[in-house]
This record gives structure tokens, C-alpha cells and sequence, in this order.
């Protein structure tokens, strides 16, 4: 049963004035009590503490931690109990959990009002969330967004601690504990605070946008997100957390500890985007419509290719550079090494596999191939792992990322829109993608992948002939044909939404992790090697001091 609409006049019982100065006294009882022990306990810490005037702020933070440690699990419990059905505009769900966790954090913003003014931001922080925070009651907007920023204030814990620390003179420069404790916090801003911001975002956009309300939260969420980002942004910089280096081999360094080149990173990305242009444009192209176990199989079938193209990378890297000799490296695989060994362990994959229709997924592969290496190129040119060779001032792999952006997007174009067929698209993309490589690095796989692209074409074409085209495309639909695009687009969206894309963007981080692990020698660097074996300058040889998985 919904809970009845509450006003704001209608406030239950823990956010009623009484109880509001209630939870003030107790907040003072439990400051002198925590004081007169430290005293007790600590007296010439506290001495040092009061004759530089920082007790003051010193117990508020204490405060702060234990009010972090008592409200952050109520204001999730209440989170958990603020549905959509029963926590909406209009009527708000005042469940106990959620007045008191709107209370705690009330108590201590107003308590550390005279306590912290010693500083501008927190003021301005706490004066602006209170008054949000009334804002939010007075106009009956569902309070599971509170609750959910509220959960969110777990970092205040963190924070907090690293306020202690520093005055208690443990500086970042000096202390390792005051750097990791302070480090831990900008990461939890990111993983924990930023979340909220989208959350609170989606429930914007289902707003008016002919209403104040509409345009007073997204003016609160902006100032708020550029808040959030500026604290991170600025103590990346304190802590010096991200470090870029642009000379290839590119690489962030994290925390002064890590090295993340920058190949691995597009490596990632490139992995996931051609992973989910596939999935999409086999499910367009689906007839009948895929069915919820039909959806399941295609998302093992991509977890699956994933797996299959980079421990075909591997083995294809690991085999060729042990048992082939450099002159005929140079003529088999004079471009990068796994690339060919990732493509063909994806086809062998889909080919061996139940799981899906293996020549439209491979056709819709072949589609997706070129927007994948767009990607993959731009690391690459960080990587410095394909030479100095340029054509027309560009840097090759630059060049070859902009002609396959081009082709693939082109190619997806026209068979969204009904000018080409599945297996025609997949023929034209390879083709010319292979057409990319003879012209800036020709060799023999680039011929054999042209004429595998011209084997497609004539099959689209055979195709074409005998039945009526089945690809999905958006062009001459009317009737069934209409309703079944329509319920494919339902599906994709489906599938876009669902669990399987966190995994293939978990999937896609680990391919790209392991890239340049676990053995400590950088994937990209094996392939430099390779092309300096095979009498291509690389990059590499300027520097060759330096070690893209360790600290020098």
C-alpha cells in the first residue's frame, strides 16, 4: 500500500522542531564528553591543540566521523525503501530510516557552521546544502535523491580523517599515510559521489522543462557536479595523482606508482565499442525477433570473441615471433603483430560457437571492424609502435584511424538506411579497410583480407538474388516490415540497458589491463620490437631506457 501524501507541514515526528533541537543538545553532550576525554587522556596533545586554536575544528571532525559512521547505513536503508512507486513528485516516501538520515546530516551542517568558518568552502557548502535541502522539502520532490547524496557522504569519513591527520602535522609531502588516506578520498569522489549527480540528472529530465522546478535543479545538479569535479580535479593536481606523458610510448602515471599507457586505454575502448555496434546490428538485423534466451546467448557469444581475440593476439605474437624468422616476418606481418591473431581467433570463435547465427554475427563484425580500429589507431600513434612514417604531414596510424572512421561510419550509414545488405556492408567494410592497409603498409594479409571482403560482396549479391533482403534497414518499411523494426529497436534498447554491457565494459578494461601485464613487458612494446626486427624505425629506439609498467 503507497504511502499518502505528506506536506511539508506534515513532517513526521524526527524532523519536527522539538526533535530538531533535540538532536542539537545531544550533539553538543556528546562534543564536551569526546573533549573532556581527549583532555583526560591527551592533555598536552590538547594543549598544543588549543594554544594554535585548532580544537575547535578538531572536534567538529570528530563529530563529523561519527555522524558519517551512524547515518551513512540509515541513509541507504532508506534509499532501499524509497521506490519509484512509492516515492514520487508530489508525494514524497518520509519513511523513519529517511527523516532520520535527512536530520544527522541537518545536525551537523548547522553545528559546523561556527566551528569550520574558518574556511569559505565549507561555509558556502554547508549554507547552500541546507538550504537545498529545504528547498527540496518545501516544493515535495521525491526523496530517494537525497538519500541517494546523502549515502553518497561515506567519502566525509575519509575526508574527515585526513582533516585529523593534518593537523596533527602528517602532510602529504611527508607521510605516506596522509597521501594514501587523502588519495583514497579523491578516488571515492569519483566512484561515490559522481553516480548521485546521474541518478539525480535522469529524474530531472523527466521534468517540464516549461517549469522553475525543471530549471532550479539543473542549476542546483550543475553547481553541484562542478563542485564535486573541481575537488577532484584539484587534488589530482596536489597529489599529483595523474601524471601525462605525451612522448610516445604514451603513458599515464598513477599516484606516482603506476604506469597505464595510453595504447591499452583505446585498446579497451576500441574492444567495447566494436563489441556493442556488433551486437546492435546483428539484433537489427534479426528475424524472427531475439528472444530474452536468445539475447543471453549473444551476449556469452561477445564475452566469448573477446576472450577469443586476445588470447588469439597472444598466441598469434608469442608463436610468429619464436618460430618465423625476421625476413619472413617482414613479409608476412610487417604491420602489427596481433592484429591479425585477434581477427582470425574472433571468426574462429563464431564459427565453432551455437550460440548465435554465425554469418550475420561475422557479417556484423565485419561491420563493426572498422570503427574498432579508428579507435585502436589512435593508440597506436601513442604507442609509437608503427614508425615515423607520414604521409601528406599526417602520422600514419593518424591517418589510418580518420580513413576507417570514415569508412565505417559511412558503411553504417547507408545500411541503416536501406542501401546496402548485411553481407554487402560487411564486404564493403572489409574491402576497404584492407584497401586502408595495402596504402599505407601493404602485406599479404591485407590482400587476403581484401579478397575475403570481395568473397562477401559476391555472397550479398548471390543473396540478394535468390531472396529479399533481411537486413534491418530503415528504408521501404511499411506494415510488418515497420513493426518488426520497431520491436528490434525495442530489444536493442534492451539489451543496451541490461547487465551484459557493465560486463563487456568490465571485459573490454581487463583486455585492455592486459595489454601491458601481467608479465611487466608492455604488449605494445612486443609489437615494437617486432617492427624494429623487421627494419621499421620505431619510435621506440629514442628512448629505449624507458619501461612502460615500472617506476625508473
Amino acid at each position: 500500500m503507497e504511502m499518502e501524501s505528506n506536506t511539508p507541514l506534515e513532517l513526521g515526528v524526527s524532523l519536527s522542531f522539538p526533535s530538531m533541537l533535540l538532536y542539537l543538545a545531544s550533539y553538543f553532550i556528546i562534543e564536551r564528553v569526546i573533549k573532556h576525554t581527549f583532555i583526560r587522556f591527551f592533555p598536552q596533545t590538547y594543549s598544543g591543540l588549543h594554544k594554535d586554536r585548532k580544537d575547535i575544528r578538531y572536534f567538529a571532525f570528530v563529530m563529523g566521523i561519527l555522524i558519517t559512521i551512524f547515518s551513512t547505513p540509515i541513509c541507504y536503508k532508506a534509499l532501499q525503501e524509497s521506490k519509484p512507486r512509492n516515492d514520487k513528485l508530489g508525494s514524497p516516501n518520509y519513511s523513519k530510516a529517511g527523516e532520520i538520515c535527512i536530520a544527522s546530516r541537518g545536525v551537523l551542517w548547522i553545528s559546523e557552521l561556527n566551528r569550520l568558518d574558518y574556511s569559505w568552502v565549507y561555509i558556502t557548502h554547508h549554507i547552500s546544502s541546507i538550504s537545498y535541502l529545504v528547498y527540496h522539502i518545501q516544493t515535495n520532490q521525491p526523496l530517494r535523491l537525497i538519500h541517494a547524496f546523502y549515502t553518497s557522504l561515506l567519502t566525509e569519513l575519509i575526508s574527515d580523517i585526513s582533516a585529523l591527520l593534518t593537523i596533527h602535522d602528517f602532510r602529504t609531502a611527508t607521510s605516506s599515510l596522509a597521501y594514501r588516506f587523502q588519495t583514497t578520498n579523491t578516488i571515492l569522489l569519483v566512484f561515490l559521489r559522481l553516480p548521485p549527480i546521474w541518478y539525480a540528472a535522469k529524474f530531472i529530465a523527466t521534468l517540464s522543462t516549461r517549469t522553475s522546478l525543471f530549471w532550479i535543479d539543473s542549476i542546483c545538479l550543475l553547481i553541484y557536479f562542478l563542485f564535486i569535479t573541481h575537488l577532484i580535479f584539484s587534488a589530482s593536481r596536489r597529489l599529483n595523482l595523474f601524471q601525462l606523458e605525451s612522448k610516445a610510448p604514451a603513458y599515464i602515471l598513477i599516484t606516482q606508482r603506476f604506469k597505464l599507457s595510453i595504447y591499452s586505454i583505446f585498446f579497451a575502448i576500441a574492444s567495447f565499442v566494436t563489441a556493442i555496434i556488433s551486437a546492435v546490428i546483428y539484433i537489427q538485423s534479426s528475424t524472427p525477433l531475439l528472444s530474452a534466451s536468445e539475447i543471453k546467448h549473444l551476449s556469452l557469444q561477445l564475452m566469448g570473441s573477446g576472450a577469443a581475440a586476445y588470447v588469439g593476439a597472444r598466441a598469434s605474437s608469442h608463436i610468429i615471433g619464436r618460430s618465423l624468422t625476421p625476413l619472413n616476418r617482414k613479409i608476412l606481418f610487417k604491420a602489427s603483430l596481433w592484429i591479425q591473431g585477434s581477427f582470425f581467433a574472433v571468426i574462429l570463435s563464431i564459427c565453432v560457437s551455437p550460440l548465435v547465427g554465425r554469418m550475420r554475427f561475422i557479417s556484423s563484425f565485419f561491420m563493426a571492424f572498422p570503427i574498432g580500429e579508428c579507435l585502436g589507431r589512435i593508440g597506436c600513434y601513442f604507442a609509437g609502435c608503427c614508425g615515423e612514417k607520414k604521409y601528406w604531414g599526417t602520422p600514419a596510424p593518424l591517418l589510418s584511424s580518420m580513413l576507417n572512421g570514415i569508412v565505417g561510419v559511412s558503411v553504417l550509414k547507408l545500411w541503416a538506411r536501406g542501401g546496402l545488405d548485411l553481407e554487402w556492408g560487411a564486404g564493403m567494410a572489409l574491402c576497404l579497410n584492407a584497401m586502408i592497409r595495402i596504402l599505407l603498409r601493404p602485406n599479404l594479409f591485407s590482400f587476403g583480407q581484401l579478397v575475403a571482403g570481395a568473397v562477401f560482396v559476391i555472397i550479398g549479391t548471390k543473396l540478394v538474388t535468390v531472396v529479399p533482403s533481411n537486413s534491418g534497414t530503415l528504408v521501404n518499411r511499411t506494415g510488418e516490415d515497420f513493426a518488426l523494426h520497431e520491436k528490434n529497436t525495442v530489444i536493442k534498447g534492451e539489451f543496451l540497458g541490461s547487465e551484459w554491457i557493465v560486463l563487456l565494459a568490465l571485459g573490454s578494461v581487463l583486455a585492455g589491463s592486459l595489454v601491458q601485464g601481467p608479465t611487466g613487458e608492455d604488449f605494445t612494446a612486443e609489437a615494437i620490437r617486432a617492427c624494429n626486427t623487421a627494419g621499421e624505425k620505431s619510435l621506440w629506439e629514442k628512448d629505449e631506457s624507458r619501461n612502460l609498467n615500472g617506476v625508473e
